[in-house]
């Protein structure tokens, strides 16, 4: 995943307008997975996964991945792909679903054709927590492959190093992230103190370092305490 202190926001219409080198290449949304999940708090597991397939398709080179930003401006909407592909000037998106119990994940994941609506692939994928990183590096790969994108040594390697293996510290990284994302004071207490808890469990964890110095920024930046 990427930090940035600025995070821009691409419009619909200024995406339609953009020319770009990369237009040659495959282009994809991922929207925002829907939580199946009994628990409504597991939501920023979904929105998590969500994000880390982003991220990892965004290693790529072969692939146009469009930004965070614009994918989850979809999220609680009922839209036609078709639409979303026009709207974000892309050929496939990518949808799906995740439902958590206990230890136990079930995440289904399908690729869709932008223009004719049509499903390229679809898959439903059963993993114990402790594999979910394994997961997650065998979806964004099946899409590249479904795509005939090609990856390099140095992107098999980039997918396959995961900055951390330790689940719970994982987990409360993306819950810490979700708070991140909201912005309310009491947000941004919530995601700086996971942060903080996520760095004591795992200290080489660079993403939350970063995430921890981007909560305080933004503390800073936004409200007095």
């Amino acid at each position: 995943w990427q930090f940035y202190l600025r995070r821009p926001t691409i419009e619909p219409a200024v995406v339609r307008e953009m020319t770009s080198p990369l237009a040659d290449i495959p282009s994809i949304a991922v929207l925002p997975f829907n939580n199946l999940s009994d628990d409504p708090k597991q939501e920023y597991f979904a929105d998590g996964m969500t994000d880390e397939l982003i991220t990892d398709l965004s290693k790529i080179s072969g692939l146009r991945v469009i930004s965070r930003n614009s994918s989850f401006t979809y999220k609680r909407k009922t839209v036609k792909v078709q639409q979303v592909a026009d709207d974000l000037n892309v050929q496939y998106v990518d949808e799906g679903s995740i439902q958590r119990a206990g230890d136990r994940v079930r995440i289904r994941a399908q690729l869709i054709d932008g223009d004719t609506d049509h499903h390229l692939w679809a898959e439903s994928y059963d993993a114990v927590m402790e594999n979910i990183f394994d997961l997650q590096d065998k979806i964004t790969k099946k899409i590249a492959a479904v795509l005939e994108v090609k990856l390099t040594a140095k992107e098999q390697n980039r997918l396959a190093n995961k900055e951390t293996t330790n689940i719970q510290a994982y987990d409360a990284f993306v819950k810490g992230w979700e708070h991140l994302h909201r912005e309310t004071p009491d947000d941004l207490v919530q995601a700086i103190s996971l942060f903080k808890e996520v760095i004591e469990l795992d200290p080489i964890y660079s993403r939350a370092h970063a995430a921890l110095a981007w909560a305080y920024l933004s503390s800073s930046l936004r409200f007095r305490w």
